[in-house]
């Protein structure tokens, strides 16, 4: 994936691609996906084969399904929590506050959210990652 992704994540776009598409969809606008062992009947992950690249970092993205519809995207970073060292931060707190009108709030030590409509983002420093989840799913 090259170039800045579609977001909107406060009408359910995240990545170009809107909560409760099937992974056909999710192919059609990311490139090809690989699925995830494990999960359950319910449940499944997939992986988008090419990373993304997001406010100077590498990121895989994880796709979670339940009942065949999106709803939840995984960044993580290829640099794990080094990535957000510098300038990346601070760059991902005014693009967050650009999607979601808002600012990240601190919810626990290395741990921030904001929501807006049909979308929470959390944004996990300890581990290095970015999920999007659907707030109706």
């Amino acid at each position: 994936m090259s170039g800045e992704p579609a977001m909107d994540p406060a009408e359910g776009v995240v990545l170009g691609v809107s909560w409760g598409a099937d992974a056909a969809a999710c192919q059609a606008a990311l490139g090809p996906l690989v699925a995830d062992a494990g999960g359950d009947e319910a449940t499944r992950r997939a992986q988008v084969a090419s990373p993304l690249a997001l406010v100077g970092a590498r990121w895989s993205v994880a796709l979670v399904f339940e009942f065949d519809a999106l709803c939840a995207v995984v960044l993580q970073a290829e640099a794990g929590p080094d990535a957000f060292a510098g300038a990346t931060l601070p760059r991902l707190v005014a693009l967050a506050e650009r999607w979601f009108g808002a600012r990240p709030s601190r919810r626990d030590e290395g741990y921030w959210q904001v929501e807006a409509g049909a979308t929470r983002l959390t944004v996990d420093l300890l581990e290095g990652t970015l999920t999007f989840e659907d707030t109706d799913a």
